[in-house]
């Protein structure tokens, strides 16, 4: 079973969504400079959502390789401990 292809794509699609969130996070800070403030609400929520799902994608993606070495995952020497 090849579980890195599917792994692989998830990890792309987080990087692209970090590029446009923080493209959004730049144009919010020149914004504020401005004393414009209505994009603060969204960027808020979308940047503390998304940090949970990609925290917890990215733990999985770890925990997914380490399963992968079979019992050398566990090694000291892998580099997943």
């Amino acid at each position: 079973m090849n579980i890195f292809g599917p792994m692989l794509a998830r990890a792309f699609s987080i990087q692209f969504t970090g590029i446009y969130l923080n493209e959004q996070f730049r144009d919010m800070l020149v914004r504020v400079q401005n004393g414009k403030f209505d994009t603060m609400e969204i960027n808020h929520h979308l940047l503390s959502g998304f940090k949970a799902i990609f925290s917890e994608e990215y733990v999985n993606f770890s925990e997914t390789a380490r399963k992968s070495c079979g019992g050398a995952g566990f090694a000291s020497n892998s580099g997943f401990t």
